[in-house]
């Protein structure tokens, strides 16, 4: 769970407690996309670390948002995936997106586009 608390007895308070952590609404968005292997979460967010998405997942699980599952045979992985609070988050996402594409993004070394939730138009 987050080391960050409000003090407030608010829901909006709440939930930045619970998805407001560097890197979460970036896993959040990897997941709205389907399920994900530990390692594929890891490729597709580059820059972040084993531990800090481990730390980030299990904080996710305490909290409803998101769940370990077995992928049937003859695959046999498992994975990660929303719950329905979870799924419930996307058109905050969407709106975050939204408000994020006519903003500036400073050029540097080792951005990169990566298809997928961001690319569509709600």
């Amino acid at each position: 769970m987050s080391n960050l608390h409000y003090p407030q007895f608010c829901a909006l308070a709440r939930a930045a407690e619970i998805i407001g952590e560097r890197w979460t609404l970036l896993i959040i968005r990897e997941l709205l996309l389907g399920p994900k292997r530990f390692g594929d979460l890891l490729d597709h967010l580059d820059g972040m670390s084993p531990t800090l998405l481990t730390t980030r997942l299990t904080a996710l699980i305490e909290c409803n948002v998101v769940r370990r599952t077995a992928l049937p045979p003859p695959v046999n992985a498992r994975v990660y995936e929303l719950t329905e609070i979870g799924r419930e988050i996307q058109p905050a996402i969407r709106e975050l997106i939204r408000v994020g594409r006519p903003l500036p993004v400073p050029p540097s070394a080792g951005r990169y586009f990566r298809a997928g939730l961001g690319a569509a138009r709600p």
